[in-house]
């Protein structure tokens, strides 16, 4: 939940707690790999859907767009184009730096840090990480927040109805850099505000017309089943040619935030549709909805503290035995990730909800 002032939608943080899991997963890859045996059709197609975790990233950064746009529009399709800038900066520093002020700390402890790279990272200056930390996707974080600064001017142009120029803005910059050098498009879609500027933004578009009802989601289980089935093979695939072909792949990733971004809002709504009509009456879905959500809500700890613990993890599980292969791989999976939320729910309760009570609406 990203503001004490407007409403919870439990759907958002199930949605993030997948985002979560997806790129723990790709993360705890590396170290686990082991547990693969030798090379086979089954275990490239497993590897190639682990790897399509990367997304998770995208699914924050338009998950992030969504919630802060909920409260801000009603369904006459009024949008209040009045924005209290100072309000919005103090609950985003509220949500982003107590968490970010404690890695930095751990950081500074583990890996010995001057004091000028302490004060630069205390500033998200990324840039001054030192080489393979488990810090290394701060980067992300530092992107979440320029994103935020441009929040206000992206909020006027959805409020005065000029819903397309951000979009047309971001597509055309990433039209203009594939002439100069396409070998650099996956970064540019995934790890610039070109890119991301459009899974943030799109995520806010979705938000506006969710509040509006401007959008009727399909309430029918077999077409959000297939938009789902359909949209996570477009990504694995799009992932896969990219591993096989990069010099074939990346023209394709100049188009990619935006076609993304439009998959996972229809597959948002329908989901929340449904959920409200169908499955909340379902026992064993309101159990699980409600460990997802949970997850969501301390998954800005999991985050940010993931790598921290999984070099913990791997220093202090070489005793363990399970057996090899995938069922091995996703065993000790497990153990890590029910470590990590243990941890991060720590941290929520112990670091972030204290302030984030002190948010104000915006």
């Amino acid at each position: 939940m990203e503001s004490s002032s407007k409403q919870y939608i439990e759907e958002i943080d199930i949605f993030r707690a997948i985002a979560f899991l997806l790129v723990t997963a790709i993360h705890f890859y590396n170290p686990a790999k082991h547990f693969i045996d030798t090379p086979n059709l089954s275990n490239d197609m497993m590897t190639t859907l682990l790897f399509s975790g990367g997304i998770g990233v995208q699914i924050f950064l338009f998950l992030s767009g969504f919630s802060l746009t909920i409260g801000r529009c009603d369904k006459n399709q009024k949008t209040e184009a009045e924005l209290d800038v100072k309000n919005f900066f103090i609950n985003r520093a509220l949500r982003i730096f107590p968490l970010w002020f404690l890695c930095v700390l751990i950081l500074y402890w583990s890996n010995k840090l001057g004091g000028l790279d302490f004060v630069l990272l205390m500033m998200l200056q990324t840039q001054n990480l030192p080489p393979l930390t488990a810090f290394n996707l701060a980067w992300s974080i530092q992107l979440e927040f320029f994103l935020y600064l441009f929040f206000p001017v992206l909020f006027t142009f959805l409020a005065n109805s000029k819903i397309f120029l951000p979009v047309l803005l971001f597509l055309t910059l990433r039209i203009i850099l594939s002439y100069v050098s396409t070998e650099e498009m996956r970064a540019i879609a995934f790890q610039t505000f070109m890119g991301a500027g459009s899974y943030f933004y799109m995520g806010m578009v979705f938000s506006k017309l969710y509040q509006e009802n401007r959008i009727k989601p399909f309430g029918n289980p077999i077409i959000n089943t297939i938009l789902i089935v359909v949209s996570f093979v477009f990504i694995v695939e799009l992932l896969k040619l990219d591993l096989i072909r990069p010099n074939n792949i990346e023209y394709y990733y100049v188009y990619f935030p935006e076609i993304f971004s439009i998959l996972l809002g229809i597959m948002l709504l329908n989901y929340i549709n449904f959920k409200n009509k169908v499955l909340n009456s379902w026992v064993l879905v309101k159990f699980t909805s409600g460990i997802f959500s949970f997850i969501g809500k301390v998954s800005y700890s999991g985050y940010l503290l993931s790598l921290f613990v999984l070099d913990f993890y791997v220093r202090n599980s070489t005793s363990l035995t399970v057996p090899r292969g995938w069922l091995g791989f996703f065993l000790d999976f497990g153990l890590y990730a029910c470590l990590l939320v243990l941890v991060s729910t720590i941290t929520y309760y112990s670091v972030e909800l204290p302030f984030l009570k002190y948010r104000k609406r915006y």
